[in-house]
């Protein structure tokens, strides 16, 4: 059964941030706030918030995110196990990238091949 602590947590991360926090035997907070922090660098621009519902406003807001406490307390391995997940979408990114780039650089060749051929 989840405490009142653990139901504020992101459904997406509250597993992981309570293992951790459980396995580092810190407060999860630490991970928690990481892992939000993150999330909202990741999101960027994307996402706004319109404060009026009948109006073209729109907020983006900078999230900000700390982790306070004194020394030993575990803070730097909580918040890089928060940052495993931001590690895995980059690596999935560089994949994804590098993989589009050779199709592109293969493409170019492809195309200036056929240019040659037409020219001769």
């Amino acid at each position: 059964m989840l405490d009142q602590d653990e139901k504020l947590l992101p459904e997406a991360f509250r597993s992981f941030i309570i293992d951790a926090a459980e396995r580092l035997q810190c407060p999860a907070d630490f991970s928690a706030a990481a892992a939000v922090t993150f999330s909202g660098g990741v999101l960027g621009r994307r996402i706004g918030i319109r404060p009026k519902r009948h109006d073209d406003w729109l907020v983006v807001p900078n999230l900000w995110g700390a982790a306070v406490g004194r020394p030993g307390v575990m803070k730097t391995p909580a918040i890089a196990q928060a940052q495993t997940f931001l590690s895995r979408l980059e690596a999935d990114a560089r994949k994804v990238f590098q993989t589009l780039s050779k199709e592109v650089t293969s493409g170019q060749e492809l195309a200036e091949l056929r240019k040659q051929a037409t020219r001769s």
